[in-house]
């Protein structure tokens, strides 16, 4: 049997690391918090005490610890224990699919990887589709944390702001997919007009539905759409934002993925493709190293938005 490799990638969001409290009137109040005091709290509580039940499975922060590389760095891994719809093991031959037997004190265990930046109180999360986003490691951690000081703790996203034309127009940069969603079927013809599409949103308008959105992308070939109709695409896009509800691009550039709007405000977050061997799961030393280079590469970059907020 040849061996075959998947290539996945994996998307990092950022957030910053406040305390909330009220003040007399009830209003809330937010206030950098420093997670170490968190993390000092789960130290306390013991390796066999970590464990809490949450959203109908068990969550558990599995690991932390300062980074050897660069200590202003923790790394984080938060786990989630599913019990419930647990994979068979399968076969190729004729023999029939059959349950994964698990011990009372064994579960499926997803992972949710972190980094957090002393300095700027910032927490680096990934996330997938099985392990907990960041709603659940919130949850997670005020569960842990118990209203201490009458304050909860919360993950405020970091927010980038709306893309720069220039930065996704450089040269030798991939398009590999374009989204497009329009907020006013109305005017049709100008739309077709002012975004040089020859009757693509004019047709779709005889369907009299209100809602369209346009996807043009490579899917799973490699490469780049032609480069510079898609620069021509954007420009125009930016020059009429006020007639689209979305105009998202993604791109790569030097081997870095990103997924860009020209609308709105969105998540700071990067991307990076892997690829796991089969059988395998993706080690954490290799979201520990990529995503610690990442964070480090993107500072900068972050304590702008930070103070700009």
């Amino acid at each position: 049997m040849s061996k075959k490799t998947n290539k996945r990638t994996a998307c990092f969001r950022y957030f910053e690391v406040l305390e909330i409290s009220k003040d007399a009137n009830e209003n809330e109040v937010a206030g950098r918090f420093d997670l170490r005091h968190w993390l000092k709290v789960v130290d306390e509580r013991g390796n066999n005490n970590r464990s809490v039940e949450l959203l109908g499975d068990h969550a558990k922060l599995e690991t932390f610890y300062p980074s050897t590389v660069d200590d202003k760095y923790w790394h984080l891994k938060f786990s989630r224990l599913r019990e419930y719809n647990v994979p068979t093991k399968s076969y190729t031959d004729s023999r029939e699919s059959r349950d994964i037997e698990m011990e009372d004190d064994e579960f499926i265990g997803e992972h949710a990887y972190a980094i957090y930046n002393v300095n700027s109180n910032v927490l680096m999360l990934q996330y997938n589709r099985n392990s907990f986003t960041q709603i659940g490691v919130i949850k997670y951690i005020n569960e842990i944390w118990k209203k201490r000081n009458g304050k909860t703790i919360d993950l405020r996203p970091v927010m980038r702001g709306v893309a720069d034309l220039a930065h996704m127009t450089k040269q030798g940069t991939d398009y590999r997919r374009i989204v497009i969603r329009f907020a006013d079927m109305n005017d049709a013809e100008r739309l077709d007009k002012e975004l040089g599409l020859k009757g693509v949103v004019e047709g779709l308008g005889e369907f009299d539905a209100p809602f369209v959105e346009i996807s043009i992308g490579m899917g799973r070939k490699q490469g780049s759409m032609n480069r510079s109709r898609a620069k021509e695409l954007l420009k125009r896009i930016a020059g009429n934002k006020d007639m689209m509800e979305k105009a998202e691009v993604k791109i790569i550039h030097d081997e870095i993925g990103d997924v860009l709007d020209l609308v709105a405000d969105k998540v700071m977050c990067d991307y990076i493709s892997f690829v796991v061997e089969p059988r395998m799961s993706l080690g954490g030393e290799f979201f520990e190293r990529e995503m610690l280079q990442r964070f480090r590469d993107k500072n900068t970059e972050i304590l702008a938005k930070l103070k700009r907020s």
